[in-house]
């Protein structure tokens, strides 16, 4: 028997020739439809939905006028027929704890399922508000006495809770087969209703029919709903009754862990049914908080949009498909020298940086019809946008709008001593940020910033090196700013108090529209997408950012711009752009991970935050780097004839320069820079705080800024470094299918066995619209929480790995 004979016995017609945009609506159980509604009140339709599945559990029943919760079992489902009671059809009977008995309809009452020892076991989805988001746990143990649940999230944390008083869905599988389910979405009150007919326990997805006879492959984690027990009540297009045991045979069973080649077969089985297989999830309340900029496109196109719109969508959408995103992008761009000031019938204010001798020329229209222009006087705005003020209607029947001339070659840069309170196009505010001192009582209170103090004061001191402690704060970004630093309140003026716990630090110059500025777009979503933590870009000699860097869409990114090292240095002492590095980590950041332009963060990158916390200390006053995948030692591995390094001090295999650091590491840090700007100062500093002279560092070796950090750990008997955490694209792909078969870049002094790696972060991502396609796939795909790899295992306890034969590096 066919898939499609098979579907249409579970009442669903699904021809061959099924088209893309629509499958043929089934007619399902209409004689059972009609006779429960002639003889069933509607509101025993309702609360025929809880039925006899509310037998035997205990409920938390609130009662408004005691403004009390009452414990009650549910011992009855008082179903309709001709020996019941009259009056009570369609209520449960519940027996509080003083023994009481009430036969009330659950549907109307305010209450919580009281969950026991039933749920140990189970995987659920519980929303943490101090997250913002749900979070994926197991129910491990259940205390009867305190009736708390343990749970243990994908990252190992535990916690007990009261289930019965927080937000929470179990997470089904093919128990689910068979049943159907309302859905219920956050943008809309209607829900929808769907026959669940298979899961797949290797793509972790249900197929659905929905009740007007689409087909759909849905991942349901995260999704709001819940079964519904008489489906005729409530859905005359949903079917129910079709086991999954008739489907057995017809969509393949494929066991988690299956090899894709396998699971093309489940694919094709659904195609078969459907003419396509369409992939579909549902948004919810998470996502909105996770990605406002998508919560906002979500909203846009199921509230806002006209037929128009989405037909222009529409046509974006088919060029993202044939790779077309950067002409989409170059479409888009705003007519140069126009400033959309006001819709018709709103006010339109002047930006005095566009005036002329007080004059502003403002137009009235639409851009795909005509525009009436006219040069209007400062004393005159606020002016209203309409027919009256321009003196005609340009475009009848249509809305309109004004735009304001700002025919500008740059923005205008104004460097200010407290932000505005809202910041205007086409004039950058610019914050001075405190450096080069501090008060006596600051520091005596501050270990923090004594350590600052220390790390920048010999630049300071300097006035051919004052500039490089030049910076300032882009107010565009001074809410995020404000939220980020430890001390609460926001005046508008940065201050040296301002210390941020955690923060990933990128430092950037060059075209706002060209690759890099694409690839630190897509580091600054990685962000916001896999951490709780902020994100720094540090700007040099920049102030025009990237459109699509908006602080409303990436609410945790802080914009500090520096003028960076002068020509004297860049030309005469030949210094690298990547030095800027050194002077992006001398911040008032207590922890922080150093990224590069052509990076991502994943899923537990956070850990490295603890871990860096942990390691660089006091007692170890140094940053932390990752192996690099070259040893870069002669004769050590099949890399070092072509790149060693003629260098007779390795102390620890070559590391890759992106730093993890604390405020411990900040002297350190500093001096490296000097080493390269100013090498008989950086002799100077040295002795002053070792009383040693120290010899001076092969020209060879201060090219570029991973030279001198490895050179300068080495003399330190820096002793620690990072399992490879940075690891290619494609390996993470691989890793995204629990590939066995990775890259383990062994050496014959250090990593006999390889180099663990961890897969939480990359490099290399040079390619943004690659990249944004691979953070695409890491939304859509499950993470595995197995996420450390060594020698063909995964592993999900990173120590454990640290505790093997020949692995010298830290996991985190």
């Amino acid at each position: 028997m066919t898939l499609q004979s098979q579907l249409g016995r579970c009442g669903i017609s699904v021809p061959r020739s099924a088209s893309k945009l629509a499958l043929v609506v089934g007619v399902v159980f209409a004689s059972i439809v009609v006779l429960h509604r002639l003889t069933a009140p509607r509101s025993l339709q309702e609360s025929s939905r809880h039925g006899n599945d509310m037998v035997g559990k205990t409920v938390q029943v609130y009662w408004p006028a005691k403004r009390e919760w009452y414990k009650a079992r549910v011992t009855k489902y008082n179903v309709a027929g001709p020996h019941s009671k009259r009056g009570i059809e369609g209520t449960h009977t519940l027996v509080y704890e003083d023994d009481s008995v009430v036969n009330s309809f659950l549907h109307t009452l305010k209450y919580h399922v009281v969950y026991g020892r039933e749920l140990v076991g189970h995987l659920i989805s519980i929303y943490r508000p101090s997250l913002g988001f749900y979070k994926v746990a197991n129910v491990t143990a259940f205390d009867g006495e305190d009736e708390l649940h343990t749970v243990q999230f994908e990252d190992g944390g535990l916690l007990k809770l009261a289930l019965a008083l927080e937000d929470f869905q179990l997470i089904f599988g093919k128990e689910l087969e068979g049943r159907v389910v309302e859905i219920r979405r956050e943008l809309r009150d209607e829900p929808l209703y769907a026959s669940v007919l298979h899961y797949s326990q290797y793509k972790g997805t249900f197929v659905l029919a929905f009740a007007d006879g689409t087909l759909q492959d849905l991942d349901l984690k995260g999704v709001s709903f819940e079964i519904v027990h008489n489906p005729a009540a409530v859905h005359d297009g949903v079917m129910s009754g079709c086991s999954a045991g008739s489907l057995e045979g017809l969509i393949p069973v494929i066991e988690a862990g299956a090899d894709e080649s396998k699971s093309k077969s489940y694919d094709a089985a659904v195609s078969e049914a459907g003419g396509q297989v369409e992939k579909h999830r549902f948004h919810s309340a998470a996502e909105f908080k996770e990605d406002p900029l998508r919560g906002a496109m979500l909203n846009f196109v199921e509230v806002e949009a006209t037929p128009g719109q989405i037909a222009i969508l529409n046509q974006a959408r088919i060029k993202f498909e044939r790779g077309l995103q950067a002409h989409i992008k170059k479409d888009l761009d705003v007519p140069e020298g126009w400033f959309p000031c006001g819709s018709e019938h709103q006010e339109c204010q002047a930006i005095d940086y566009c005036g002329d001798n007080g004059k502003f020329v403002v137009r009235f229209g639409h851009i795909d019809f005509k525009w009436i222009e006219k040069t209007i006087d400062r004393a005159k705005f606020p002016l209203m946008c309409n027919s009256e003020v321009f003196g005609s209607d340009p475009v009848v029947g249509r809305p309109k709008y004004c735009e304001l001339k700002c025919d500008r070659d740059e923005d205008e840069v104004k460097k200010v001593e407290s932000c505005s309170a809202r910041t205007l196009p086409f004039i950058h505010e610019l914050a001075a940020v405190p450096l080069c001192g501090s008060s006596a009582e600051q520091t005596a209170a501050d270990e923090a910033e004594r350590e600052l103090q220390a790390a920048v004061m010999p630049f300071c001191e300097v006035t051919a090196l004052k500039h490089v402690t030049d910076l300032h704060l882009d107010c565009r970004y001074q809410q995020a700013y404000a939220n980020a630093k430890e001390v609460k309140g926001w005046t508008g003026k940065p201050a040296s108090t301002d210390w941020i716990d955690r923060a990933f630090v990128v430092f950037f110059a060059g075209d706002p529209t060209g690759a890099h500025a694409g690839m630190v777009t897509n580091l600054i979503r990685s962000a916001h997408m896999f951490s709780r933590y902020p994100i720094v870009v540090y700007a040099v000699g920049t102030t025009n950012l990237a459109e699509e860097w908006d602080p409303v869409a990436f609410p945790r990114l802080i914009v500090f711009h520096s003028n960076g090292f002068s020509s004297e240095y860049k030309n005469k002492l030949r210094v690298s752009f990547n030095f800027h590095k050194f002077r992006s980590m001398m911040l008032r950041i207590r922890t922080g991970i150093q990224l590069d332009a052509d990076m991502l963060v994943a899923k537990n990158i956070d850990r490295l935050f603890d871990a860096t916390a942990k390691h660089s200390s006091a007692e170890y006053p140094y940053p932390i780097l990752p192996v690099h995948w070259m040893s870069r030692m002669k004769g050590a591995d099949g890399y070092s004839e072509a790149y060693f390094v003629p260098y007779d001090g390795f102390r620890i295999r070559w590391s890759h320069a992106h730093p993890t650091w604390t405020y411990h590491a900040l002297v350190f840090t500093g001096q490296a820079l000097m080493a390269k700007l100013d090498p008989d100062l950086w002799k100077t500093w040295v002795n002053k705080v070792t009383f040693k002279t120290p010899e001076k560092i092969p020209q060879n070796f201060v090219f570029e800024d991973e030279d001198i950090l490895n050179v300068l750990l080495w003399r330190n008997n820096a002793t620690k470094q990072w399992c490879k955490w940075d690891v290619e694209p494609s390996v993470f792909e691989d890793f995204l299918t629990q590939n066995s078969n990775l890259p383990g870049y062994p050496d014959n002094v250090w990593y006999k066995n390889g180099i663990p790696l961890m897969m939480i972060g990359m490099h290399n991502t040079k390619d943004p619209i690659a990249t944004d396609k691979l953070l695409g796939r890491m939304r859509r795909e499950p993470v595995s929480n197995n996420y450390v790899y060594h020698q063909g295992t995964y592993f999900s306890n990173p120590f454990d790995v640290e505790k093997l034969e020949h692995v010298h590096c830290l996991a985190a």
